[in-house]
């Protein structure tokens, strides 16, 4: 069987600019098929081939050698790239080992990096099937985009409109050989009990099912982009901040329970959050948003908590506990790695910021205690921290987790809030801002 790559061609196009088309190469039969329908059809592709080793089968490094043997015979690079799947995670063996592969080809591929992967017709509508069986809304049931984004990479399917009959015919009348990962064959995992015990009796009774539940994906999908143009009128309503992963309660009730539901959705959805139940999602509308002025709600799910501070909501993954007496003296503009995994950095500024000969004489950089005072620029008296805190709007959960600065027992800035007047750089030189910001691995 002949399949034409040109329509594939045609949606690939928005990415052949220039940067190499990545290929999720396990050797089985869809990838095996879709490599070579382009390489075959269109040589003229920057394409490169990764395969993932999850070292979870004893034939793994058979089937890497395999793999390199087919790239070879397409005179095509491959890349191995060698993962640890965490099964200790609670998250099943399907879903850590895509974790683990994703974030091995992200690394691997860079910032907006493009990588075709090979999910075909009936894997979309089993992901249909699986979706609805587990409650999901519109969004889960759209099931899988033709173009989607994990982290900083795309994720291309160029053959959803294909089935797997076509492509075991083309692999077949080419003479492809392909791998069989006997996990596919585990009933126990729950796609493959929907492949092999359920799929065959519904295929029998409506022989187009792939066909029709893969329409309905896209039915829903088309549902699903106006209920994002809706949350995108709505987050305006209710002054959505992505940077500060909050918003308005008072504005979200006064939309309807469905619109705010629906903006809720949309706006852990940009966040990258992972979206609650309908039972929390009802939570966080009524006992975080609705709660009592003085109130401080908490609300957790799968690593994640919402909370209430000055009539916002807060959205954010759960705050690792905190060593209230950890200290760490500094000599020098240097990063520092905190305990809960933040670090503590420097900005050159000509407003107020640290004199270089305070920062070299030595400061210990620790947690509020309780009882700290400080000397703010341009006063004269020192004021209690509690008190600059709660005036500076800092949310109660953050407080603790702000590096104190202090020469000997002198608080001489708040990171990335205040810096002491007795500790300000002469007129006309520079001074240092420290600030707290997310760890980048490679500075460590």
């Amino acid at each position: 069987m002949i399949i034409n790559a040109q329509p594939i061609i045609a949606k690939l196009q928005p990415f052949l600019d220039g940067r190499p088309l990545w290929l999720a190469f396990s050797g089985g039969l869809d990838s095996t098929v879709l490599v070579h329908l382009l390489a075959r059809q269109h040589p003229e592709l920057p394409l490169r081939l990764i395969h993932v080793n999850h070292q979870l089968h004893p034939d793994a490094k058979q089937w890497v050698a395999h793999c390199q043997q087919f790239a070879d015979q397409l005179h095509l690079p491959l890349t191995i790239a060698e993962v640890f799947v965490d099964l200790q995670a609670g998250l099943g063996l399907e879903a850590a080992a895509r974790n683990a592969r994703y974030g091995a080809i992200n690394q691997h591929i860079g910032a907006n990096g493009v990588l075709l992967t090979g999910q075909h017709q009936q894997d979309q509508a089993e992901t249909v099937m699986l979706q609805l069986l587990r409650g999901a809304g519109n969004r889960g049931l759209a099931a899988m985009p033709f173009q989607t984004r994990w982290q900083t990479m795309h994720i291309v399917r160029p053959l959803l409109a294909f089935d797997r009959a076509e492509l075991l015919d083309y692999a077949k009348h080419h003479q492809l050989k392909f791998l069989n990962d006997p996990s596919n064959d585990d009933i126990k995992i729950q796609r493959n009990f929907l492949r092999h015990q359920i799929w065959p009796l519904l295929s029998s009774r409506w022989p187009a099912l792939n066909q029709t539940l893969s329409r309905s994906a896209a039915h829903l999908s088309e549902a699903q982009i106006l209920l994002d143009e809706l949350a995108e009128v709505d987050l305006k309503v209710v002054n959505g901040d992505l940077r500060a992963a909050s918003l308005d309660c008072a504005a979200l009730l006064t939309l309807s329970a469905a619109r705010q539901r629906n903006v809720l959705r949309y706006f852990l959805h940009q966040l990258a959050l992972p979206l609650p139940s309908t039972a929390i999602l009802k939570r966080l509308i009524d006992e975080v948003c609705a709660a009592q002025a003085d109130a401080m709600p908490l609300v957790q799910w799968s690593g994640m908590e919402a909370r209430r501070f000055s009539g916002k909501l807060y959205l954010q993954a759960q705050l690792p506990p905190i060593d209230s007496h950890w200290q760490q003296k500094i000599t020098a503009r240097e990063k520092l790695l905190l305990p809960d995994g933040r670090q503590l950095n420097w900005l050159a500024t000509d407003g107020p910021g640290l004199s270089p000969a305070i920062i070299e004489q030595g400061l210990t950089v620790r947690f509020r205690q309780g009882g700290e005072k400080i000397q703010l620029a341009g006063h004269q008296q020192h004021h209690d921290l509690k008190n600059c805190l709660q005036q500076w709007q800092i949310p109660p959960w953050q407080r603790p987790r702000i590096p104190l600065l202090f020469v000997g027992s002198e608080l001489v800035a708040v990171s990335g809030y205040a810096i002491s007047e007795k500790a300000l750089p002469p007129a006309g030189e520079q001074g240092w801002w420290p600030f707290v910001a997310t760890v980048d691995a490679a500075d460590f």
